[in-house]
């Protein structure tokens, strides 16, 4: 009986502690975050070929949000990360129909770590690359 009251208790106390851990400090959060970020992107790629339209994901800063110009769905980019864009215009990621892309980069970081999701502006091929601690 004193061992089931123990573990309820211990239950309960994990169960209190558990909405104030801050998994998207982990580097596991931040590739999350990244695979989440590259999957909108190549979606808004395969929108764009498959729609015959030009399709913009936007940046949206101060937030930051990334934004789906085909489905207006949203990756919160805000938790624990710090966002850089790099070469975007008009704040986001153009998809043209001709299977090309405005190219950039966003660069999602914590203290300890780095990962950037690119954008080839000929292929539009969307990649996740790890940065190294001597590349931060």
């Amino acid at each position: 009986m004193e061992l089931m009251l123990a573990l309820a208790v211990m239950a309960i106390v994990a169960g209190l502690a558990l909405p104030f851990v801050r998994i998207e400090e982990s580097y596991a959060g931040l590739r999350a975050q990244a695979y989440q970020a590259a999957a909108l992107l190549r979606a808004d790629r395969a929108a764009a070929l498959r729609s015959g339209r030009t399709v913009v994901a936007v940046v949206d800063f101060p937030g930051p949000h990334l934004r789906s110009g085909a489905t207006g769905a949203v990756v919160d980019l805000s938790r624990g990360l710090a966002v850089r864009a790099s070469g975007l215009r008009q704040g986001g990621v153009a998809f043209y129909p001709d299977g090309r892309s405005s190219g950039g980069a966003l660069a999602l970081a914590t203290r300890t770590a780095r990962i950037d999701v690119e954008i080839d502006e000929i292929t539009s091929s969307v990649s996740i690359r790890p940065k190294t601690a001597d590349e931060r």
